[in-house]
């Protein structure tokens, strides 16, 4: 199977198995083309108004992780080494873009043999076993200095660092974790770096696949 555990328990993840999570992509994706799902209110509300993507190039981004992930071994492993984290992403030059991220990189020529290259990991950690599978529709983006997180939104985080090259964007001292970060982050004046924080794409993608939207 593409998705090894190692040292990490699937079952603590509802998502865990390869079908599941290629599953919630893919569905993620044919939301978005067929336009269903408020997709592209959930675009902008992750992306904001000053995308270089297109909610076109995020769908075949989208297709393209889910691609990968059923042809490469990708193994998940268990870290207790820091237990401010909730998991990681071990990337070098592993990712899907040939450039330095999946902004300044993206091309449709610019992608890679990805089925060819060599095996790559995320760790996770004691906090991610203790995230909610998905977050509640109800309680929406939570305030400042919260850090509203869930099992699939982290692992699709992860997986965008893996295989798109994103980054955690910083403003200040302060990196844009969460669902409030994320939104301030994509309505904010660096709206820009939306597109290049892993966070803001986990959230797009479980509120697409879910149709929810979280209210401020």
């Amino acid at each position: 199977m593409p998705l090894i555990y190692t040292n990490a328990k699937q079952e603590n993840w509802r998502y865990g198995s390869t079908d599941r999570l290629t599953h919630v992509l893919q569905k993620t994706r044919d939301y978005i083309r067929e336009g269903k799902h408020n997709a592209s209110a959930h675009y902008e509300t992750w992306f904001g108004n000053q995308c270089t993507l297109t909610i076109e190039d995020v769908a075949y981004l989208i297709s393209l992780m889910q691609e990968t992930i059923k042809r490469r071994n990708i193994y998940i492993g268990h870290d207790t080494s820091n237990p401010y984290e909730n998991a990681r992403a071990y990337t070098s030059s592993t990712h899907l873009m040939k450039g330095t991220d999946v902004l300044t990189a993206w091309t449709p020529c610019a992608i890679i043999n990805h089925s060819s290259q060599n095996d790559t990991h995320i760790t996770i950690s004691a906090n991610f076993v203790n995230l909610p599978s998905l977050l509640d529709r109800t309680a929406g983006l939570g305030g400042s200095g919260s850090c509203r997180q869930s099992k699939l939104g982290t692992i699709v985080h992860e997986f965008t660092h893996l295989l798109l090259g994103t980054a955690d964007v910083q403003l200040g001292n302060e990196t844009m974790y969460g669902a409030y970060n994320s939104h301030k982050l994509a309505k904010g004046p660096s709206r820009v770096q939306a597109m290049r924080n892993a966070e803001n794409w986990g959230l797009f993608v479980e509120c697409v696949y879910r149709d929810k939207t979280l209210h401020s």
